[in-house]
């Protein structure tokens, strides 16, 4: 076994000063940032403003991105009013890749034994070049068994044909937490190996809603009818509040509050997942497309619930609002949640919905002539099922600079239209002309024919922000590679254990982290990077030295000899945190030369 020698560095900290932070920063050593500066544009307010921003996915007809808009063809409306435009940046630009502000090198270097030496210039470094991040999510906890056969072809059938050289794909199957088959690669055959071999089916059930509800109103219907007077209501036993007692409007109740706790506990663990995964890809620097297989989960059971009593007692005999009010289950603050920490995190979902067109009826004993309010009050708890899984999904994407996709047909065409938007993604910022006011309604008009636009109602305001916590980075003795053309470079992420966000779990507290690091060349090219999902667990009996310990995590790099820029980030799977350092260093044989030293 070797032993590798550790070389700890003093980096210099970049951190990125938010646009309207920088008129008090010392402007007079650097060049000013255009997004500190206006645009040009004919409409002018005497107010104080506030900056909004609002993500935009424009392509052609065809679903092709649209890569080369300008400011003058965009205008922003809010509430019917144009806005002033701040910045217009698309994520090919290397305005929406240098997420760091670029500070000067020290002048001086230092090697191992803490003597000064040249570094090589590394001082002009270029953003790294935006690629394509495509994660393919197989959402296996909310779909039928027999619709995932096809997600899998269409999914192989994807990356056999049009998956591109240097895309970056992953795979990550949902099993209560974002389980990844395999991280981020431009492997096809990897990629391909791995959906072949993965299973979609083994120890998770069948999951199907419509079949849920039709269960349920079979329920009510066969054991609830004409039990008495549904005018008669009783306090519940937790003294929450009025609920219908035991008559039928009561019975159906009863039937009903277990499913739709059900529900509202697979959409908590579905939106968990979600934010998990985001929280893990927030580590990586750049636009991430989740294409996600899903047939959706139930925001809001209690609605979902309360139609299935209406569909076989009617309003006369239920009382909706109180029915609703009692059962009391929604996840829509979690759903609002996850779409802030989405936009934070520079992740956009692309959801492919399989439910099919003709759920919204149903087709079972039922249609025995039996006469149910269904009939009589258009009451059709199987359409509120299928409206409320896919608004959800339909949701998401449009908060996230996505697209949703609906029906089991040209699956692998979804794919493709998907990806193909990828560099068609813009961040848009104006300043409000009443920034006292809420949030009113976006509209963008775009100077230019036959185009889609994507972007959601209402534009952020108030963003997910992550805390910054310390990152300290060592760099090992590089090793020679097998061809001789390049060393592996160690890379050790060291953290406070008191600092990071430890989650109470069985047994101790934990977490999971998002661990990034990549090396750029001067000109822009990204010549190796590595992503990895770290665990993190701390028992019970070592809480109590928990400030004094710290987190290690080891990570390789394989570099040819020359000057690079190292970027390291991390991020929980909450995204309570985000850390990242910035440093230069030059590979020789055998050597790494770093700023700051010196150090031993």
């Amino acid at each position: 076994m070797t032993l590798r020698r550790w070389l700890p560095l003093v980096l210099c900290a970049v951190v990125a000063i938010p646009p309207w932070a920088q008129d008090s920063a010392d402007t007079s050593q650097r060049k000013r940032d255009p997004r500190d500066l206006p645009l040009e544009t004919d409409v002018v307010e005497q107010v104080a403003v506030e900056l909004a921003e609002v993500s935009v996915l424009v392509t052609d007809r065809r679903g092709h991105a649209i890569t080369d808009l300008k400011p003058d063809e965009i205008t922003v409306f809010e509430n019917g009013k144009p806005q002033r435009l701040a910045y217009v940046d698309n994520v090919g630009s290397t305005r929406f890749a240098a997420k760091v502000e670029d500070t000067s090198p020290p002048a001086a270097t230092y090697d191992q034994t803490g003597q000064m030496v040249d570094a090589g210039d590394v001082e002009d470094v270029l953003p790294a070049r935006a690629v394509r991040r495509i994660v393919l999510a197989f959402d296996v906890k909310n779909s039928k068994l027999n619709i995932r056969e096809k997600w899998r072809q269409a999914a192989e059938d994807w990356v056999r044909s049009e998956m591109r050289d240097d895309d970056l794909v992953g795979v990550v199957l949902f099993r209560g937490y974002p389980h990844w088959m395999v991280y981020f690669t431009s492997d096809k055959t990897t990629v391909l190996n791995t959906i072949e071999a993965v299973s979609l089916d083994q120890g998770i059930q069948d999951r199907d809603k419509r079949r849920d509800v039709t269960q349920l109103v079979e329920d009510i219907h066969s054991l609830c009818s004409d039990l008495g007077r549904a005018d008669d209501y009783r306090r519940s036993e937790d003294g929450k509040g009025n609920k219908p007692g035991s008559d039928e409007a009561g019975c159906a109740y009863n039937l009903a509050e277990p499913q739709v706790q059900q529900w509202h506990v697979e959409a908590n663990e579905t939106l968990d997942t979600l934010r998990g995964l985001t929280g893990q890809l927030a580590a990586v620097p750049g636009r991430k497309a989740v294409i996600l297989f899903s047939e959706g989960w139930v925001s809001d059971a209690s609605t979902a619930g309360t139609q299935a009593m209406l569909a076989v007692f009617g309003v006369g005999k239920v009382d909706s609002t109180v029915v609703r009010w009692s059962l009391d289950r929604d996840s829509l603050r979690e759903v609002n949640q996850l779409h802030l920490t989405a936009m934070a995190a520079n992740v956009s979902y692309f959801t492919i919905d399989t439910t099919r067109g003709h759920d919204t009826g149903f087709s079972s004993s039922l249609e025995r002539g039996q006469h149910l309010s269904y009939f009589s009050q258009g009451i059709n708890p199987w359409s509120e099922m299928h409206w409320e899984t896919r608004q959800g999904l339909q949701a998401l994407a449009k908060a996230t600079g996505g697209r949703s996709y609906h029906g089991t047909k040209d699956l692998d065409e979804k794919i493709t239209a998907a990806a193909n938007t990828f560099f068609g993604y813009y961040l848009i910022g104006y300043y409000r002309s009443d920034p006292q006011a809420r949030a009113g309604t976006v509209k963008i008009k775009i100077d230019r024919p036959k185009l889609d636009i994507g972007y959601p109602d209402r534009a952020t305001l108030w963003p997910h922000k992550a805390s910054p916590v310390r990152l300290d980075l060592s760099v090992g003795q590089p090793l020679l590679v097998a061809s001789g053309v390049a060393q592996t470079v160690p890379i050790k992420f060291t953290m406070n254990l008191g600092e990071l966000p430890l989650r109470r779990g069985a047994g101790g507290r934990g977490t999971q982290l998002g661990v990034y690091v990549q090396a750029i060349k001067p000109d822009g090219t990204v010549v190796d990077d590595r992503w990895d999902i770290a665990t993190v667990v701390l028992e019970r009996n070592e809480r109590s030295d928990r400030d004094t310990r710290s987190y290690e995590h080891t990570t390789e790099l394989v570099l040819p000899e020359g000057p690079y820029r190292i970027r390291a980030r991390v991020s929980d799977d909450r995204q309570k945190i985000v850390s990242e350092r910035v440093l230069d260093l030059t590979v020789k044989a055998g050597e790494v030369y770093g700023f700051l030293g010196p150090n031993g």
